[in-house]
């Protein structure tokens, strides 16, 4: 790894003052553990005592010497040289070096070990905030939020706002969208940013915009923040090191998200979905084709609602622009304090299955409940999606209120047992054979009706029926054969399985309580 003249002499300065000549601020110099005196390479630190200084010449001039002492005269290196205020031990200058490049090689190492990933970006970030001593804040410029932050981002938003009188995702966006921060948009390289919000108490922060290779509008922008607002070489350094590894990483990543003009159409019709006249196949040519998508690829529809009884409205539009980068492929509209999102599974990478632990991790984060639709081949049955993550977001609610997310395809018998029960009453489509067995157990003080729901729950396997009831085989069968004479039920029958199973259903399951809307 090859450090600035500057980032030496900064960590030379612990052993008095430096003076750097003849420098060239672009040049990098790495430290080799083996000195050769003359026969060292160009391009690296070269530590000398004036007896060794070398007489000048085209060949000495890549490198960097370290003078041990002021030279006699005024000769030095023809070159970059570092020239102490006084005698320094050259095994003071060794060490210093040698501590120096042991650091940066080391997190050379842990960056290069992450992943050419987002998480891998995201470990970048995290490992490098606890080398540096601050946060980092990666802000997606086209939606002005967080895409990425590090563990000590958290506390980062206090840095910038002090008062605490904001939420984070408000103090951040009002960084992201500060006029002194536009007026830098086309900066290159590590900058030092003294944001609006400073004049409140706010600390100044680091920052480095990213372009993609030849674009001139910057799609990224690195944020580096210290509680003590007070930044070195070093951190310049290691900040425009970071920042090219990332933007390396992130100019190569699909690009998942959509510009909002291209695409409010289709914003536009995720608002309408609920209305009782909405048919989005008029509309499906505007709203797909300026996203790039077709009618005909797949798709799968999304409800996001808050579990706080009221959310601010920045925070759900927050929370939409994140999902909208955490989601591969999906478009979302802020309804109230819900999110209805749409995401094209033809476009996306990557699978479903792949998705579902992030997602989770998200929402318990962001206290969140996901319904989720079935995947479908048509953006005309975009209505019956909606529907279907809504009766999930319900019913899930209802038999798994533990769960973050609800799939409809995991809920569709409860389904279909709630709609059943509309206009006719419930008890009424129940197998009359059922009710009649019901009233014997009222009369006679029998169980027979428990016994047949256990026994349709273990699918008609008697072992397992009678190790639930705990009574013998021989004692269950006796009573499967009484039930037999009262009943006049065929169990082997596969439409009368099916029919005592959705009894049974109807008869323990209570009508949820109406949908929203």
């Amino acid at each position: 790894m090859k450090i600035t003249a500057a980032v030496i002499r900064e960590a030379l300065s612990s052993l008095g003052e430096w003076r750097l000549v003849s420098e060239a601020p672009s040049a990098h110099y790495g430290f080799p553990r083996l000195f050769t005196g003359s026969e060292q390479t160009q391009g690296h630190v070269l530590i000398l005592s004036p007896e060794d200084l070398p007489r000048q010449g085209a060949d000495r001039a890549g490198r960097l010497s370290v003078l041990t002492a002021p030279p006699a005269s005024a000769t030095l290196p023809d070159g970059p040289a570092l020239v102490p205020a006084g005698p320094v031990p050259e095994a003071a200058v060794w060490n210093c070096l040698t501590a120096l490049y042991d650091r940066m090689e080391r997190w050379d190492e842990v960056l290069s070990a992450c992943g050419g990933d987002l998480n891998g970006i995201q470990r970048m970030l995290d490992c490098s905030s606890e080398e540096m001593g601050g946060a980092f804040v990666l802000i997606d410029v086209s939606y002005h939020v967080p895409a990425y932050t590090s563990t000590g981002a958290v506390n980062a938003y206090s840095f910038i706002d002090r008062d605490g009188d904001r939420a984070a995702d408000a103090v951040i966006s009002a960084l992201a969208e500060d006029p002194q921060m536009s007026a830098v948009r086309d900066a290159r390289g590590v900058q030092r940013f003294e944001s609006n919000l400073s004049a409140g108490g706010g600390t100044p922060t680091l920052f480095r915009n990213m372009f993609r290779e030849g674009e001139e509008a910057y799609f990224n922008r690195l944020l580096f923040l210290r509680l003590s607002g007070e930044y070195s070489q070093t951190d310049a350094f290691m900040m425009e090191y970071l920042s090219q590894k990332v933007e390396r990483i992130a100019q190569q990543l699909p690009t998942y998200s959509v510009p909002l003009n291209e695409s409010l159409p289709l914003k536009q019709q995720l608002l309408r979905v609920r209305e009782p006249d909405f048919h989005p196949d008029g509309n499906a040519l505007n709203a797909l084709s300026p996203m790039g998508w077709e009618r005909t690829d797949s798709y799968r529809f999304y409800i996001f609602t808050s579990l706080y009884s009221k959310r601010d409205a920045g925070i759900t539009d927050y929370i939409l622009r994140r999902l909208e980068k955490l989601i591969p492929a999906s478009c979302g509209a802020a309804d109230g304090e819900r999110i209805l999102m749409l995401q094209n599974v033809t476009r996306a990478p990557g699978s479903f299955s792949e998705l579902r632990p992030v997602l989770a991790d998200f929402l318990r984060e962001n206290v969140c409940k996901a319904g989720i639709s079935n995947e479908f081949r048509s953006y005309p049955l975009l209505r019956g999606a909606f529907d279907q993550a809504e009766a999930a977001l319900v019913l899930g609610g209802e038999r798994d209120p533990m769960r973050w997310y609800y799939l409809f395809e995991s809920y569709l018998s409860d389904y279909l047992v709630w709609k059943s029960s509309g206009d006719i009453p419930t008890g009424m489509l129940v197998l009359p054979a059922l009710e009649q067995l019901q009233r014997h157990d009222a009369v006679h003080g029998t169980q027979y009706t428990e016994t047949l729901r256990i026994l349709a729950e273990e699918n008609y396997n008697t072992t397992a029926a009678a190790r639930r009831l705990y009574v013998h085989r021989s004692t269950l069968q006796d009573r499967i054969e009484r039930i037999r004479l009262l009943t006049e039920l065929d169990f082997d029958a596969a439409d009368v399985r099916a029919l005592l199973w959705f009894s049974f259903r109807l008869l323990e399951k209570k009508r949820p309580p109406d949908r929203e809307g």
